[in-house]
């Protein structure tokens, strides 16, 4: 905001860039109102979840930054597979599936049974005769009305439904994987050029900017731009568009055609 007011003293912006540098900083401070309410509000959710007061505030801890290089995807993927609660819970029931159509195909071979019984009989418990029973049980359903045919096409389609869900499952976990690992990539990205800024803040960087100076003709000594009063520099975008006014004026007088 200041920047913006010296150059409109100085002359070289108007009225209306300050006043867009205004709205800019009213847009700026409108979002920072904006999150800081709904920081308030995920504060007030998450002391909720954990059972806690809703005034507590936990400060987190973040571990140390390493530099470990991740697993390879393939890895990573079949410990999601093997570990995830909804790829488990979609393999087991796919599993039970297909013992459903086991037992559906069941009711077209034929049983055979074997049973016995043994018992006593009498009129008083002194005088009771023993017998005993031995039999054999063989069934063949040679036709039921197409009921089993119609339990083994319903177990069948629950197969298939129960597959399609598994690999569903699958495929979004290898999803959420390969969407981690691309947003771990993204965040040490973000974290080099940070790393990059700050050491350029900090004048660590082999590329520090040069001052600002004013060109001049072959021989003459070239100095940095001031106001005019001793000892006092311009800022460095009053500078840089007050040489730009200059070369443009310098263009200007050199094409310029004086009458005889």
């Amino acid at each position: 905001m200041s920047a913006a007011e010296r150059r409109r003293d100085a002359g070289l912006a108007t009225e209306a860039d300050v006043l867009a540098v205004k709205v800019h900083l009213a847009q700026v401070r409108e979002r920072q109102i904006t999150a800081a309410s709904r920081e308030t509000v995920a504060r007030l959710q998450l002391n909720e979840l954990m059972g806690e007061p809703l005034d507590a505030r936990f400060e987190l801890q973040l571990p140390a930054l390493t530099e470990t290089t991740p697993p390879p995807a393939d890895d990573l993927e079949a410990e999601a597979l093997a570990n995830r609660p909804d790829v488990v819970r979609a393999v087991a029931q796919e599993r039970l599936a297909l013992e459903s159509i086991t037992a559906a195909k069941s009711g077209f071979y034929p049983q055979a049974a074997v049973q016995g019984v043994y018992e006593f009989n009498g009129g008083t418990f002194a005088d009771r005769a023993s017998a005993w029973t031995v039999g054999a049980v063989l069934r063949w359903n040679l036709f039921g009305g197409f009921a089993d045919s119609a339990r083994l096409g319903e177990a069948k389609a629950a197969a298939e439904r129960a597959r399609a869900e598994r690999q569903r499952q699958e495929s979004a976990a290898r999803v959420d994987v390969r969407s981690a690992a691309a947003r771990l990539d993204e965040a040490r990205a973000r974290l080099e050029v940070g790393r990059l800024a700050v050491a350029q803040a900090a004048g660590k960087s082999p590329h520090r900017p040069r001052p600002l100076r004013r060109r001049t003709r072959p021989g003459q000594r070239s100095a940095p731009l001031r106001d005019g009063r001793p000892g006092r520099r311009l800022p460095p975008d009053v500078c840089r568009d007050r040489c730009s006014h200059e070369r443009r004026a310098t263009r200007a007088g050199a094409w310029k055609v004086t009458p005889s």
